[in-house]
């Protein structure tokens, strides 16, 4: 099955080596192959290696730079 003009948003506090980050990166990895626009929506910036993991496979990553502590629903307008 191919993606026809879908575009996938997935929203993740950050990237590291961790099970939720393997499991994102298949699942996107999955989609992407599909033919489907893949972007990535990180809150909190992280290492640019895990930035350009995402990158490689075709995912655009989009890094919101909120600070830890209380989320700022403002940022959602970048």
């Amino acid at each position: 099955m191919r993606c026809i003009e879908m575009k996938v948003v997935y929203i993740i506090n950050s990237l590291g080596y961790g099970g939720a980050e393997t499991q994102l990166y298949n699942l996107a990895k999955l989609i992407a192959e599909k033919g489907c626009a893949v972007d990535l929506i990180l809150l909190h910036d992280c290492a640019m290696e895990h930035k350009n993991l995402f990158k490689s496979i075709g995912i655009n990553v989009i890094n919101l730079g909120m600070t830890q502590g209380i989320p700022n629903p403002l940022y959602i307008l970048k």
